[in-house]
């Protein structure tokens, strides 16, 4: 490769990276449906037509942030994790994991939460979902099980507790309560108390 096509390469690897942020900090603010190509571009400081060279769609846009995003989080929540620490500890090692992302990337936890169960999400997306869902839900049958957690669906189970992490992380992006490691500690017990059983 000469000096000049090494030069376009690289040029074209920044131009898609500026897309892809751009991309996702509109998307995390506005959703998929509220964010247009023109938008994005815009914040990329390119034409909208140039988008197009490194995407085909809107739809492929979105779809590979989600999947960027997601697999920083797998990698977040299950690499070199234990699986034979007891139960209370497991979820002290999921909650924190999972919020140590949601404070290192807020960007990448905010557009993850926002587009959850996007229609518009396509069939490898959906897989990098379950690689998250499957392993979760597997601990938290075992639990249930062994009569640790509530008898409750698993899928509410869950819910439970992501909703509460979410709704903590929003109330801090909206300035109503500071994320210190206390609150953090006060806020995965309570989350702990609200599925263990009795």
């Amino acid at each position: 490769m000469n000096v000049h096509s090494h030069s376009r390469t690289a040029r074209g690897a920044a131009t898609r990276e500026a897309v892809i942020q751009s991309a996702l900090e509109l998307f995390a603010e506005r959703g998929f449906y509220g964010t247009a190509v023109p938008d994005i571009a815009k914040k990329a400081g390119i034409a909208a037509g140039t988008i197009y060279r490194h995407f085909e769609s809107k739809e492929q846009l979105v779809n590979h942030v989600y999947r960027r995003c997601k697999r920083s989080m797998v990698e977040q929540l299950l690499s070199n994790l234990n699986l034979e620490l007891e139960a209370r500890a497991l979820f002290r090692e999921f909650f924190m994991r999972l919020a140590a992302f949601a404070r290192e990337q807020p960007l990448a936890f905010a557009f993850l939460e926002l587009h959850h169960h996007g229609a518009y999400l396509d069939d490898e997306s959906r897989r990098i979902e379950l690689t998250v869902l499957v392993p979760i839900a597997g601990f938290v049958e075992r639990f249930k099980g062994q009569g640790i957690v509530k008898p409750a669906p698993t899928e509410a189970l869950i819910s439970i507790v992501w909703g509460g992490i979410v709704g903590l992380f929003k109330s801090a992006k909206l300035g109503y309560v500071q994320l210190t490691d206390q609150v953090l500690e006060h806020a995965e017990q309570s989350c702990w108390d609200a599925i263990r059983s009795a």
